[in-house]
């Protein structure tokens, strides 16, 4: 079965969900989660790495971001890619273009994203980026 590599802002991605990157801060490599298609967040900060906030608010609506399901299911998906590929994570950052906690389902993503971590990555921290 070929595997489907993604290519978002960030360069190559596990899914639209997870890709991993380099941190200064952590070490090298993290696994980010995104879960939005678009960077929104409250601020529009010059020095972040995600670019200009698309769209700037607190009040994040469902549609802005991506279904429950679906980030899930993509959770899962590159969990087990990069596990598969031998990747031992930092630390697994809650970051990218979107403020997570905005999230109108963020409790239920960060649960489903603990029972992950120790399945596939246990031991290793995950930190949550936010305003």
């Amino acid at each position: 079965m070929e595997q489907k590599t993604y290519v978002s802002a960030v360069g190559e991605t596990e899914t639209p969900v997870v890709y991993t990157n380099t941190s200064r801060r952590f070490g090298s490599p993290i696994i980010v989660v995104s879960v939005a298609p678009k960077k929104i967040c409250s601020y529009d900060c010059v020095y972040c790495y995600g670019g200009p906030t698309q769209l700037k608010t607190n009040n994040v609506k469902a549609e802005d971001t991506y279904p429950l399901d679906f980030i899930k299911t993509n959770l899962q998906e590159g969990f087990q890619k990069l596990s598969e590929k031998g990747v031992k994570p930092k630390a697994i950052v809650f970051c990218s273009f979107t403020d997570a906690p905005l999230h109108p389902n963020f409790p239920d993503i960060s649960y489903f994203t603990f029972g992950l971590r120790d399945k596939y990555f246990a031991g290793v921290d995950t930190i949550v980026y936010t305003n």
